[in-house]
């Protein structure tokens, strides 16, 4: 298992780099989330295809690292969205 230093790392090589189509950045302080998201695509399907493999990666990485199932994962994230309010 690798360490919060290895990890931050590792996303600021995939961050740094010229030639990224998209990217969503998430960082937790305390209990205070925060998070970026971008991209260059103008078509509503490519960003909307883009954007739902980014978070099948999140909840796949998420799932390993809780030892459980993609769908509960997937499941408990959208009942915490419901909470989110902007």
């Amino acid at each position: 298992m690798s360490t919060l230093d290895d990890d931050l790392e590792r996303a600021r090589e995939i961050l740094d780099r010229d030639d990224l189509d998209g990217f969503f950045a998430g960082a937790v302080h305390d209990d205070e989330l925060d998070y970026a998201f971008g991209h260059t695509f103008t078509d509503r399907e490519t960003t909307g295809m883009q954007a739902l493999s980014l978070l099948a990666l999140h909840l796949r990485a998420v799932s390993e690292e809780a030892g459980v199932p993609p769908e509960q994962v997937a499941e408990d994230a959208a009942g915490l969205a419901e909470r989110f309010e902007e």
